[in-house]
């Protein structure tokens, strides 16, 4: 019987599948737990949990975007494990929907960002849980995707935010792709029309520039395009986007595609479901978090500390300036101590079919611990991180 059980809220389900694979890998977790999800004639719903949670620690995968029926149901699902005796529930929140709810830019406006999180809290204080909160970044991801479209540095690179709200997300990011430089754009908003952009101006020089235009969320799209042009009409000679939660309906991306933007390449993570659309129309491109989150859970299982994972990630980042593909591929084989991940990320990279085993591959010296050049492999502890997406 294992101790240790995950779920999924029906709106994550393919995340915490992939995260299932991961940590079945590792020898955490076996396989995804279900719930049963049964819908009434008049649109109400009741949630069931189809395995036995007594005395057991248990995890819940559940991204937290509109509509508030997710919502809902990640408070049932809760609320069900602690009726049926769960020994403690972490609830890890991909993407928290209703996040930039977290102030009042008017009068009786609610902060629901925060209702949100007391709402979580109270189940939580309910059911006799001291449950913390850690607050995860996903720059880290989208780090790791630059470096091997970056061969050679980013000391041309300008990292832009598209308002000055994310002046401290770019900056972040910049410091960890060493040799790039920031700036930001300055807008106005209509608080009265939602998603309204005015008077936009990007300030700094990206001129023969790759420029990347990174943001948090991306629900219209409009900030972002209108960044781009900027960006273009600055003299900046490529432009790429970063977005961490990528939350634009199907028609929205439908017409980002029939307006053939001039934009490079446009990376996300798959915390929210929306971006699996785009990504099967060929207009983003997926950074997962499943490997992330994985080892996540295996740490918290284990008692570690979060925050030096963060710590340790980025140090690791700032020191490597430029990397070929053995040595990427030698840093994940290293790092996940996993040859099947390796191998996964290996063929989609390259676009080919993936190997019923490491013999079939070119990477059986690497695997077996020597490069290709009669170098050794490079010893290196254990190690995992805490990626939870936020700005």
């Amino acid at each position: 019987m294992e101790d240790f059980l995950l779920f999924s809220t029906s709106n994550s389900i393919e995340l915490a599948e992939e995260v299932a694979d991961r940590l079945k890998i590792l020898n955490v977790i076996s396989q995804l737990s279900h719930i049963k999800l049964t819908r009434f004639q008049d649109g109400e719903f009741k949630v069931k949990v189809e395995a036995s949670v007594r005395r057991k620690e248990v995890f819940v995968i559940a991204s937290t975007n509109p509509p508030a029926e997710n919502l809902l149901e990640l408070f049932m699902l809760i609320d069900a494990l602690r009726r049926a005796s769960a020994e403690s529930i972490s609830v890890v929140i991909p993407y928290y929907g209703f996040a930039r709810q977290d102030r009042k830019a008017g009068g009786r406006e609610s902060i629901t960002a925060k209702m949100i999180a007391k709402l979580l809290e109270t189940d939580q204080i309910q059911g006799f849980f001291d449950i913390p909160a850690d607050n995860l970044h996903g720059h880290l991801l989208i780090a790791d995707a630059l470096k091997i479209d970056f061969p050679n540095g980013f000391n041309d690179l300008v990292i832009v935010s598209p308002d000055t709200g994310g002046l401290t997300r770019v900056k972040v990011l910049s410091r960890i792709l060493t040799g790039s430089s920031f700036t930001y754009c300055s807008k106005e908003r209509d608080q009265n029309i939602p998603d309204s952009v005015d008077n936009f101006h990007l300030d700094g020089n990206v001129k023969g520039k790759a420029v990347l235009i990174y943001d948090d969320v991306a629900s219209t799209f409009k900030t972002t395009k209108e960044a781009v042009k900027e960006a273009i009409k600055a003299g900046a000679k490529s432009v790429s986007v970063a977005v961490i939660h990528y939350a634009c309906t199907k028609e929205i991306t439908d017409s980002l595609i029939a307006e053939k933007l001039p934009i490079n390449k446009i990376y996300t993570t798959n915390t929210n479901p929306r971006a699996n659309y785009a990504y099967s129309q060929g207009l983003v491109t997926i950074v997962s978090a499943a490997n992330l989150l994985a080892e996540t859970i295996k740490r918290v299982i284990n008692g570690d500390s979060v925050s030096k994972l963060f710590e340790r990630w980025e140090s690791f980042l700032k020191g490597v300036k430029r990397m070929n593909l053995y040595e990427l591929l030698l840093f994940h084989f290293t790092y996940w101590k996993n040859t099947i991940n390796v191998v996964e990320w290996f063929c989609k990279i390259i676009k080919a079919p993936i190997a019923q085993s490491v013999e079939q591959l070119p990477l059986k010296q690497m695997v077996a611990g020597s490069s290709p050049a009669g170098g050794t492999k490079e010893k290196t502890h254990w190690m995992c991180f805490f990626i939870f997406i936020k700005n």
